[in-house]
């Protein structure tokens, strides 16, 4: 095993290969450079012919709490520049890189799992496994945006969709086994164990079937339209940071932290 240096994760490599979002007095915030950083261990796992599963998890209390949205953190921009920022995003979105590579991903979840977390375990990796105890939903389209990249519709169904989107209420890992947004819900000390197990597993197969089969399950998507749909998301998404609401909580969130931008968003407009 070997450790890869990256500043906002940690990457293992080996046969079962790990990626950590290592944020953990950030709650896993999401910022550009872990952006960038999942991007580049992704495809160090791709094309290292030792790696044949690809687990990503997050360090500390939690998967990620989305997008880093204090001081520092994410920006509206005029609209053309945000409609460029989000169509770039999409192009090279962890999300995106995740469903095209040829190796399997297994998201682990615990804790707080939403906003651009969402778009990572949202359907676009292969398989989630989340602690029974997890916190997963859309909080963030309570005021923030909507959701870029996920499969939630076909994952779910519309009303359950739409529920969460509307309300940005958060459901338990073992409530989103039962829907079927995630594969399996575990107690939360037995998490390490189970994905664990399921890797091993998957890494016991012969690795061009593996992406083969792989590739057939995402084509069907992709035949129903699923870059087209995911072009619209990236659109309205653009458009949702831009509303007044969407645009008065992120400067909250700039002056006073995430915290008062979350505090006033949920108290109901």
């Amino acid at each position: 095993m070997c450790e890869m240096d990256y500043e906002t994760i940690t990457y293992e490599s080996g046969r079962i290969a790990r990626i950590t979002l290592n944020r953990p007095d950030r709650l896993n915030a999401v910022n550009k450079t872990m952006i960038d950083e999942i991007v580049s261990a992704f495809k160090e796992a791709e094309n290292d012919p030792e790696v044949r599963v690809i687990v990503l998890k997050g360090a500390g209390r939690c998967f990620s709490a989305g997008y880093d949205l204090g001081p520092g953190g994410y920006k509206v921009e005029p609209i053309v520049q945000e409609w460029k920022a989000m169509r770039d995003i999409s192009l090279d979105h962890p999300a995106t890189v995740m469903w095209k590579l040829m190796k399997p991903v297994i998201a682990q979840v615990h804790g707080y799992c939403t906003g651009f977390a969402l778009d990572l375990v949202g359907g676009m990796c292969d398989i989630t496994i989340a602690a029974e105890d997890a916190k997963i939903g859309q909080q963030e389209g309570r005021g923030f945006g909507t959701l870029a990249l996920h499969l939630w519709p076909y994952l779910i169904g519309p009303q359950r969709s739409k529920m969460l989107m509307f309300t940005g209420e958060f459901i338990s890992g073992k409530e989103a086994e039962r829907i079927g947004l995630v594969l399996k819900a575990t107690a939360p000390e037995q998490l390490d164990e189970e994905v664990n197990a399921l890797a091993e597993k998957i890494a016991s197969g012969p690795p061009e079937l593996i992406a083969i089969h792989k590739a057939q399950i995402n084509r069907f998507y992709e035949e129903m339209g699923l870059w087209g749909v995911i072009a619209s998301f990236r659109d309205l998404d653009a458009i949702a940071h831009l509303s007044k609401v969407a645009t008065e909580l992120f400067e909250l969130a700039q002056e006073k932290g995430a915290k008062a931008a979350v505090q006033r968003m949920m108290s109901g407009f």
